[in-house]
């Protein structure tokens, strides 16, 4: 999946130009954000922004104020999943970040409205720029030297836990932490329609999820040959010696193998990624090591695993 993220930053606007008006007091500049119909409008004089939306519906035009000329910076990221805006960042005069969450629709007489909500704020919001999902969008807010996860999506809005820091994996809508030193891992809970993702202790000293894609493979088991689908979502927890532990996830970790640094190496080279990256995707494994893998996999437990 292409990660590809426009920043409407406040430098950015200006750069582009504007259309200047007011009186002698107050010199106002109007910067379109993007393609969209929001309006950067900046108050030089007094150093404030806010924004407007340009509402165009019944061939009559309508300028709707969405965040009132009073914020001291605001971001507006828009995502590449659908390349419309979703949500600003608004820095007040006292220096706190808002996540500005708006709806379009129409009020009882039938007009157009557009409305703003703030969701959430805290010294410090981020949006991860390398972290784009087609159906969540990710914040990420600092408070008191902590982190948590800010997921939105456009029917709900979830924080997770305050940690010493968080590594954000949206390819799978999930995380991993850190407090004291130690890791955690995240795990979805579901109970009859609801899943809900739910934390571990932080007592790891290192872990990774190798997602094995799934992947026919050639094996020889009792002396016939044949070829069997293996993938599954392993979460590798580092021992003392640099091996790791190839686990299924859940309340409790599952151990299911045990790989050792130089295979984990060997495995993040062939999935092209850094050797401290917390997501590792591909359908590679040491082939000499694949049928140990597979009776692994299958005396896991009762019904297997592949």
């Amino acid at each position: 999946m292409k990660r590809l993220f426009f920043m409407a930053s406040l430098a950015l606007m200006y750069a582009c130009g504007g259309e200047q008006k007011g009186d002698k007091q107050d010199v106002i500049v109007e910067t379109a954000i993007g393609d969209s119909q929001f309006v950067l409008v900046e108050n030089q004089t007094k150093g404030l922004v806010g924004v407007n939306f340009n509402s165009v519906f019944r061939d009559e035009t309508t300028v709707i104020e969405v965040l009132p000329v009073e914020f001291k910076s605001i971001e507006a990221p828009i995502w590449s999943s659908d390349n419309r805006l979703h949500e600003f960042i608004a820095a007040d005069s006292e220096g706190v970040s808002h996540l500005i969450k708006y709806e379009e629709g129409f009020d009882y007489e039938d007009n157009y409205i557009v409305t703003a909500d703030t969701v959430l704020s805290a010294p410090k919001i981020n949006a991860l720029t390398d972290c784009v999902n087609e159906n969540m969008r990710y914040y990420m807010k600092e408070d008191g030297g902590k982190q948590s996860l800010v997921r939105v999506a456009d029917w709900a809005v979830s924080e997770s836990k305050a940690h010493d820091a968080i590594y954000p994996i949206a390819e799978i809508d999930t995380y991993l932490f850190v407090d004291n030193g130690k890791y955690g891992y995240v795990y979805t809970d579901i109970v009859g329609f609801a899943t809900t993702l739910v934390e571990s202790e932080a007592k790891y000293d290192d872990i990774f999820i190798y997602n094995m894609v799934s992947k026919r493979r050639t094996l020889t088991i009792d002396g016939l040959t044949g070829s069997y689908t293996m993938g599954k979502m392993f979460y590798c927890i580092k021992n003392g010696d640099g091996s790791y532990t190839m686990c299924l996830a859940g309340d409790t970790l599952s151990e299911i193998f045990t790989i050792t640094a130089e295979e984990v190496a060997d495995i993040r080279a062939h999935a092209g990624v850094d050797a401290d990256a917390r997501y590792v995707e591909t359908d590679y494994f040491p082939e000499s090591r694949v049928y140990a893998l597979y009776r692994a996999g299958k005396d896991a437990t009762m019904w297997g695993i592949w």
